[in-house]
């Protein structure tokens, strides 16, 4: 059986990744899905079993603490400034088709 590029094997699955909640779903006309989530927690991957069509992993929760200062703040500021030009940039191209 030949292997779709677009699934990945077991061995190409990050071990360390984001917990995240499905908040919305859409079919596209062509087929395709659009998925909006939103992460939660950091987690690793202890086991990873196959299913038909996904994987399903036991993870661990990995702790995230970060102490507030200028230098963490700035940087928030920064992301911040960057996803808000960026999504007004894509409200642009999408109004323009």
């Amino acid at each position: 059986m030949m292997r779709l590029s677009m699934i990945p094997s077991r061995k190409e699955i990050y071990a360390v990744g984001t917990l995240a909640n499905i908040v919305q779903s859409v079919k596209l006309p062509d087929g395709n899905i659009k998925v909006l989530v939103e992460g939660v927690e950091r987690a690793r991957a202890i086991s990873i079993a196959s299913g038909e069509g996904f994987f399903r992993a036991t993870v661990r929760l990995l702790s995230a603490r970060v102490e507030p200062s200028p230098q963490v703040e700035q940087t928030v500021q920064k992301i911040t400034g960057l996803y808000e030009s960026s999504s007004s940039s894509r409200k642009a191209c999408i109004t323009t088709q």
